[in-house]
């Protein structure tokens, strides 16, 4: 199981443990890395298919075309594309929403955050507070 898999599994397992015992719950989990912490909601990736191979002429139309159709946002097409040039599942980022990013006294909030799983030191589930 790669590491991207590992942490949607246990965010998506925390919420279904604390709905299921009642507990009010938002999802977050806190990554600690080299460069400080980062708190946020691991994002859903929109999978979708698209009507022709990688080496077809049209392949560029037709992604744009089933791009326009659902609506799809950037994330899902790059996590798409990588799978799709590199053939192959596991996918080394994981999309985060809601984000905190602290760094010493600093902090900084963002909509949206990719972080590098190569770049994990550990993870608590839920919100890091003193």
């Amino acid at each position: 199981m790669s590491l991207n898999k590992y942490i949607t599994s246990l965010s998506t397992y925390i919420k279904l443990i604390n709905d299921l015992n009642g507990e009010q719950t938002n999802e977050i989990l806190t990554f600690f890395t080299s460069c400080g912490r980062i708190e946020g909601r691991v994002s859903k990736i929109q999978e979708f298919e698209v009507n022709a191979n990688f080496e077809d002429e049209d392949f560029d139309n037709e992604l744009l075309k089933t791009i326009e159709e659902n609506q799809i946002n950037a994330y899902a097409v790059t996590d798409f594309t990588y799978k799709v040039i590199m053939e192959e599942e596991q996918n080394f980022a994981i999309y985060l929403e809601d984000v905190t990013l602290s760094q010493g006294i600093n902090t900084y909030k963002v909509n949206t955050f990719v972080l590098f799983t190569n770049q994990i030191i550990g993870i608590v589930p839920g919100e890091f507070k003193k």
